[in-house]
């Protein structure tokens, strides 16, 4: 399974491995890949949210490559994994997309990421 299972360091860090995973692996989307918009949105957008959990149970951050994802195998589909398969079926369709990274805990942290695409003119 490739993933990046590293101690991600600060927010930067972990937008920046994503944008990788989505770039490097946006051939896992390749049976999607000719869908609206919209429709795969639909797709990823209902995959069950699953916590990222070590084999302990504790919860640790996990981002995984779109395959394991759209499949429902790996660790689970967060919204970091989701957010990645966005932005691989962008890369795929050659268009341009970011990450942003929002929600503040009580301690000040960021907690949910989503995709923006580039598309028609806009961000969407």
């Amino acid at each position: 399974m490739r993933q990046f299972t590293s101690k991600l360091k600060n927010v930067q860090q972990t937008l920046e491995q994503m944008k990788r995973l989505a770039i490097q692996y946006c051939r896992d989307v390749a049976p999607f890949g000719t869908m609206p918009l919209t429709q795969y949105y639909e797709i990823v957008k209902n995959i069950p949210y699953k916590f990222d959990l070590d084999k302990n149970g504790k919860l640790v951050e996990i981002l995984q490559r779109p395959l394991y994802t759209l499949n429902g195998q790996g660790f689970g589909g967060d919204c970091d994994d989701k957010a990645i398969c966005m932005g691989a079926w962008a890369t795929l369709n050659g268009l341009p997309f970011r990450f942003k990274a929002v929600g503040k805990k009580l301690n000040g942290k960021l907690h949910h990421v989503y995709c923006e695409i580039f598309t028609d003119g806009q961000w969407v």
